[in-house]
């Protein structure tokens, strides 16, 4: 036997509109992961590149220390 429960126009209303908010939110929320996936997909990219062209090569102890100090 199933119990009916009793709600409000109001508090109904006020339900459908959350659940609306919260599917806005959570479509925007989504977006933003698309977006910063995107952007950490390009950097990785633009980070294995530059691994690749500069190969072996290392900053000397003097230039690594003069970098840190700028």
């Amino acid at each position: 036997m199933s119990e009916k429960i009793k709600v409000s126009y109001t508090e109904f209303k006020n339900l459908i509109v959350s659940e609306a908010n919260l599917e806005k939110e959570n479509q925007e929320l989504k977006e933003r992961i698309e977006i910063l996936e995107g952007l950490f997909n390009f950097k990785s990219e633009e980070v294995k590149k530059l691994k690749e062209e500069l190969g072996d090569l290392t900053l000397a102890e003097d230039e690594e220390e003069a970098l840190l100090d700028e």
